[in-house]
């Protein structure tokens, strides 16, 4: 199917991104104007993709409430849910990618501006929209047991079902705490280009091959753990955005804000 094909060549295309980021920092030894939302969020993304990928291909009771919610599309003695295991592979490759940039925004803290760091304001709308939708939606469908329905008539289904859109949701907004950062202190010099461009010409497969998806293709058995359309086009927007910024509006523009670093060693009394 195209569009699975799009979401590997997506993948890779982020691990590479990825790699010129990290290899990016580690010249530089610094994450000066790199937003740590971004990075946590993206995170956040791909650890529910695989999450709910996995319980929709690997665990019976999902299967079984997906079979007879809807017993035309999916036959017990059938495939089940259309998830691709090769992209859930991928998604932990990007994971694991990722997790090497989350330590080195760790080990180059001090090396942020005043404005970097973990958003109180995009944390407490992730923290509620997941404990409200996803870890509530568990705690229902596990009241009386995860076979039946549980409290307000949820089943396991539905939490899987919550959680996904939650991810498609993430994977939509986590780039615009980034343009945030990036306006702000009016410059993009923490970003490497190469991640830009990388990021972009994989949101752009992914785009092409999903709407081109083929019309022979009933929509059940599209894959799931395939990015929706609309996150995809946000997903674009958003590197356009940067990709503006970085090459027209704040081009010639030099860091400006002070790091963190610098402030404590001056409160520190040093001179």
């Amino acid at each position: 199917m195209l569009c699975v094909a799009g979401q590997l060549v997506s993948c890779a295309c982020a691990c590479v991104a990825v790699h010129y980021q990290k290899r990016y920092n580690r010249l530089h030894r610094s994450i000066y104007g790199l937003s740590y939302d971004t990075q946590s969020l993206t995170v956040a993304y791909r650890a529910v993709s695989v999450y709910c990928s996995l319980l929709y291909k690997c665990n019976g009771t999902v299967r079984g409430q997906l079979t007879r919610r809807w017993p035309r599309f999916y036959a017990l003695s059938g495939p089940g849910a259309p998830v691709q295991p090769w992209i859930v592979l991928a998604d932990l490759a990007v994971l694991a990618s990722l997790l090497g940039l989350i330590r080195q925004l760790a080990a180059y803290n001090h090396t942020r501006h005043v404005h970097q760091g973990y958003s109180f304001i995009a944390w407490a709308n992730f923290t509620l929209t997941l404990g409200a939708l996803g870890v509530g939606s568990l705690l229902c469908a596990l009241w009386r047991g995860p076979r039946g329905p549980g409290l307000l008539g949820l089943f396991l289904l539905d939490h899987v079902n919550f959680t996904w859109v939650i991810g498609q949701y993430i994977c939509a907004v986590a780039l615009w705490p980034q343009i945030c950062i990036n306006w702000m202190g009016t410059c993009c010099s923490g970003i490497s280009s190469r991640f830009v461009v990388v990021s972009l010409v994989g949101a752009l497969v992914r785009v092409f091959t999903n709407t081109n998806v083929g019309n022979n293709v009933p929509f059940y058995r599209w894959p799931y753990n395939v990015t929706t359309r609309l996150a995809n086009y946000i997903e674009l927007v958003s590197l356009c955005i940067i990709l503006l910024q970085a090459q027209k509006v704040y081009v010639h523009n030099k860091p400006r804000l002070p790091k963190v670093g610098q402030i404590q060693h001056y409160n520190g009394g040093v001179v």
